[in-house]
């Protein structure tokens, strides 16, 4: 009990006691920081200040009092009880409920004691009355149904802005750093038990967009139209959803059990990039799950990439693996097997809007054969499609644990393309019950048909933009304009709800007296939710798809259409490249030219300065010049019959190297035949600009061959003259060398 030196005023008493449970925590109260801070053994330090704990543990068992307690206690005043009586059956302090008795001794009724009155004392020291906060609360419930949520960091700005924009006093920490302290913050989170701090799952702006009411509506009305034409579809045994995901031979990382205090804990996994392969599945209504159609990134398929596979399980194969419009015609076939689909058997096919599956000839194909294709709206498969909504989560979790339950029993071993079938089975398997299936199809409205199953909150994300799809039927004024839903925030004249005593670190002096506001401007008023602005650039843009029955025949002809205006552009563009490329090519050649011009000329002058010029220049094409005493007219020989004269050493011959592509080199007879009738020749090298002209290597290739491996004897070789060595090392043959592949 701390010692009290007026025990006569009861007042200081019950502070004294209050300060001994650690109520107060402003700069007056240094009796109850003080007492916490012994009995807490880690006391955080920062900057030489002291921490107040967040957390504080009472030590005794005294129930606090409550206002109901406490209008018991006056009520059992007013019928003549003693005040230690009334405390002790009202279960109150009789220090309290003799303070509280005097407080209210004007008031002749229940009634006009107000709840603030009733309140405890250091509830009147928080810095936002409940209303405040409320306003607070509901602004960050609002940004994140939108998808902008606040962070934490966000949340005491906003608080520290609200507090200056209203003229609130606030700690001077507050104003030092310009943002609420992270004592305020926590107790926000424990007074406001409704929010919590998540990780959000990212959103595109498309998505946000196109996930609206029209465009639901548009869709449950091509689903209605076609369960009309097609009565058969109504119970689910006809309809189905197909789509693709992706298969890699690297798992998704999950959490581990590991020691405490580890900076960086590692998973073991194949690789660092892996090599993906698309699985389609297809699921029924009714729960069943039809065998997948596995995409390989290979040019070729073989039948070892299905090892321990899904039974009738299809393979396919391409270059990059990802699904395309030849391969979605083998997968629609594969469909059609499965389902033994056909006019009198038709079929519900669900697909999303994508170019791959809406080509013109899967589309004939499913037309022929009783299958209905209708589509998602773009951008809202994550919302409306089965696969999305209930699939495709459990089966990427069993299959991240196969390939990690494999990886365990094969250490050392990395995952291949190879392993994946046998994979995709046990994630198939385990994930393709009828429970999560028709669960999908329920939560989506599809079967059984529910077209009221998405409510008006699902669509405030699309609020944001207010632009709908062009493609949708133009609504109504009153339609068009989506008003902001209105934040139920307390006035300040709403009855409180009971505050919860929240310890804080922060020095600041308290104003008792200070006024209720009655003019609280809160952050919907002052910030209110964001909103795109008109976009003012009138470009011309891709024109968007569309939820559509892609089957009908208005629907498959602008297809078809689209599809041959798409061919006529890309024939037309490849036209317009190669005419720039031969475009390029001639003034390549022209610059070519102009350069071995400016080259002769440059060379004519070098030879007439040092009294060399020939008077036969006017032929020179380049900076080479041929000597011509030994020069013949080339002969011409086309290399089917070994030559007539016997080869003699120093002659130079044309030899053929039989092989898969046959070539043939220039060389040099140097030693005559040996016993086994074969000749030694050292090979020449055919020029880099040019194939008439050849050179010896500075190492000599020698190889010896057969009489008839010999097609030609070339005439004595042409001497060029230049003006480096190297120039003045080539010879050229007056033969005739173009029907002849060189090595």
């Amino acid at each position: 009990q701390p010692i009290i030196q007026n025990r006569n005023s009861l007042d200081d008493f019950d502070q004294g006691r209050q300060r001994e449970a650690g109520h107060f925590d402003g700069p007056g109260c240094s009796y109850g920081v003080q007492r916490q801070q012994k009995e807490v053994s880690d006391i955080s330090r920062r900057d030489g200040a002291q921490t107040m704990v967040r957390n504080y543990k009472k030590k005794t068992d005294r129930k606090p009092n409550t206002p109901r307690k406490l209008r018991k206690g006056l009520e059992l005043l007013k019928q003549g009880y003693s005040l230690r009586v009334a405390a002790k059956e009202a279960n109150v302090n009789y220090a309290c409920l003799f303070r509280l008795s005097k407080k209210t001794k004007d008031c002749k009724t229940d009634s006009e004691i107000s709840d603030d009155a009733l309140r405890l004392s250091h509830n009147s020291r928080s810095i936002f009355t409940n209303a405040m906060e409320e306003s607070i609360a509901q602004y960050c419930t609002d940004m994140a149904l939108i998808g902008y949520g606040l962070t934490t960091l966000k949340v005491r700005e906003l608080a520290y802005e609200t507090a200056m924009i209203n003229k609130v006093k606030v700690p001077d920490s507050w104003t030092k750093e310009t943002i609420a302290g992270l004592d305020w913050l926590h107790g926000f989170q424990r007074r406001h038990p409704q929010l919590s701090i998540r990780t959000p799952e990212g959103c595109s702006i498309a998505r946000a967009q196109a996930f609206n009411k029209p465009n639901v509506e548009k869709f449950f009305d091509k689903l209605a139209e076609v369960m009309q034409r097609h009565p058969g579809f109504a119970d689910g045994s006809r309809v189905g959803n197909l789509d693709e995901t992706s298969s890699s031979t690297v798992q998704n990382t999950r959490k581990i059990i590991s020691p405490k205090g580890v900076k960086q804990v590692h998973k073991i996994k194949s690789a660092e990039r892996g090599i993906s392969v698309t699985t389609c599945c297809t699921v029924m209504a009714y729960g069943m799950v039809l065998p997948p159609v596995m995409i390989f990134p290979r040019k070729k398929f073989v039948n070892h990439m299905l090892t321990n596979c899904f039974p009738g399980t299809l393979g396919l194969a391409n270059e990059n693996g990802y699904m395309t419009k030849e391969t979605f015609v083998s997968v629609l076939n594969h469909v059609i097997k499965c389902t033994n689909s056909s006019k009198e058997n038709p079929f519900l096919l669900l697909v999303d809007n994508v170019e791959s599956h809406l080509s013109a000839e899967a589309l004939t194909l499913a037309k022929e054969n009783g299958v209905t294709m209708l589509t998602f709206p773009p951008h809202c498969t994550h919302k409306m499609q089965p696969l999305d909504v209930s699939f495709f989560g459990p089966f990427k979790a069993y299959y991240d644990a196969a390939v990690n339950s494999w990886i365990l029993s094969n250490p050392a071993i990395p995952v291949t393309i190879y392993n994946i079938a046998g994979f995709v089975k046990t994630a198939l398997s385990r994930a393709g019950s009828v429970e999560t299936v028709t669960a999908g199809f329920k939560k989506t409205g599809i079967y059984p048909f529910d077209r009221n199953v998405f409510k008006d909150s699902d669509f405030v994300m699309a609020q944001v933009t207010l632009q709908p799809d062009p493609s949708c039927e133009q609504l109504s004024n009153t339609e068009k304009t989506v008003s902001t839903p209105p934040s139920p925030v307390p006035e300040s004249s709403a009855t409180p709800s009971e505050d919860i005593p929240s310890p804080s670190k922060e020095n600041f002096t308290v104003r008792s007296d200070r006024p209720p506001s009655t003019s609280f401007i809160s952050p919907m008023e002052f910030k209110g939710l964001p909103k795109a602005k008109p976009k003012a650039d009138k470009r011309k843009v891709r024109k968007k798809g569309k939820c559509r029955i892609a089957t009908d025949t208005p629907e498959k002809e602008e297809i078809e259409a689209k599809e041959k205006e798409t061919k006529e552009k890309k024939s037309k563009r490849e036209e317009n490249r190669k005419k720039r490329e031969i475009k390029r090519l001639t003034e390549e050649v022209k610059q070519t030219r102009k350069k071995k011009t400016r080259n002769t000329r440059e060379l004519k002058r070098k030879l007439s300065f040092r009294g060399e010029e020939s008077d036969d220049t006017d032929g020179v094409e380049n900076d080479l010049t041929v000597n011509t005493k030994d020069a013949h007219h080339p002969e011409k020989f086309d290399g089917s019959s070994p030559p007539q004269q016997t080869p003699q050493e120093g002659d130079y011959v044309l030899v053929l190297f039989q092989a898969k592509d046959s070539k043939y080199y220039v060389g040099k007879i140097i030693k005559d035949v040996d016993e086994a009738g074969d000749y030694e020749i050292s090979y020449l090298r055919t020029a880099q600009k040019s194939n008439n002209m050849f050179t010896l290597p500075n190492v000599p290739d020698l190889c010896s061959v057969s009489k008839s491996d010999i097609k030609a004897i070339l005439p004595q070789p042409c001497h060029h003259q230049g003006m480096t060595k190297r120039q003045k090392s080539y010879i050229s043959f007056q033969f005739d060398f173009s029907t002849f592949h060189l090595g």
